[in-house]
């Protein structure tokens, strides 16, 4: 028995730390991919930095370009994926080989969907940041920790369901991050707002202008803030 225990702890650990320099981003994109536009990623991510774990919740709004019979995500198998949602309505999925295929079959070009998913786990461990890309645990000089991510080659999939490929940007893009007590989460965009609560704070960050999905990006520490006033000036020609 102890044996055993051993072993599926041993596993537990690989599973938990694979690194993320095997993943790639863009290459051939793929026909049911090409069949819809990304307009918007909201994306919230409940981060625990002892267990280098998250639990996440994605809604995407995407514009059906051409007839499909699923919508394809690109998420890694690192994940699990609990519940998928289509305009408000449960569907089926599966999840292999790091992609999400959601049932949704929609024969009408130009209409908007919602598409919500529901997943968790360890995601990949950067090798050597930011070249191989992935999640940093670390901590700072005094035992704070330190989360950072990059996934510049290896592509947003890493971390969120996303049409994993550079010929689509999504119009604006939504991120929260809830922490531990302490701790602070800056991401893409101008913070938007902050909740507390007696176990930890939750940011919420947003864009206004088109980002490439391996743009959307967070870091995790306890920072101290900043700010300074700048003055802009707009000429007219």
């Amino acid at each position: 028995m102890r044996r055993l225990i051993y072993i599926a702890t041993v596993i537990y650990l690989f599973s938990s730390t694979i690194d993320a320099e095997r993943f790639t981003s863009g290459g051939v994109l793929h026909p049911s991919q090409s069949a819809y536009d990304v307009l918007y990623y909201d994306l919230f991510f409940d981060v625990k930095p002892d267990r280098q774990f998250f639990s996440a919740i994605s809604k995407t709004n995407i514009l059906i370009i051409a007839p499909l019979d699923s919508i394809r995500f690109d998420l890694v198998d690192t994940f699990v994926v609990k519940k998928t949602f289509v305009n408000g309505i449960e569907s089926q999925f599966s999840h292999n080989d790091n992609v999400l295929n959601i049932s949704a079959s929609v024969a009408v070009s130009n209409k908007i969907v919602g598409v919500e998913v529901h997943y968790s786990g360890h995601p990949p461990v950067a090798a050597n940041p930011p070249w191989d890309g992935g999640f940093t645990w670390e901590s700072d000089s005094s035992g704070n920790p330190w989360v950072g991510m990059s996934s510049a080659n290896e592509g947003g999939k890493v971390f969120f369901p996303c049409k994993d490929h550079p010929s689509d940007r999504a119009d604006s893009a939504a991120v929260s991050i809830a922490v531990p007590k302490g701790l602070t989460a800056a991401s893409n965009g101008r913070l938007v707002n902050i909740t507390h609560d007696k176990s930890g704070s939750i940011f919420n960050w947003k864009t206004r202008y088109p980002i490439a999905n391996y743009n959307i990006n967070f870091t995790i520490g306890k920072f101290a803030p900043y700010s300074r006033h700048i003055i802009s000036l707009v000429l007219n020609n």
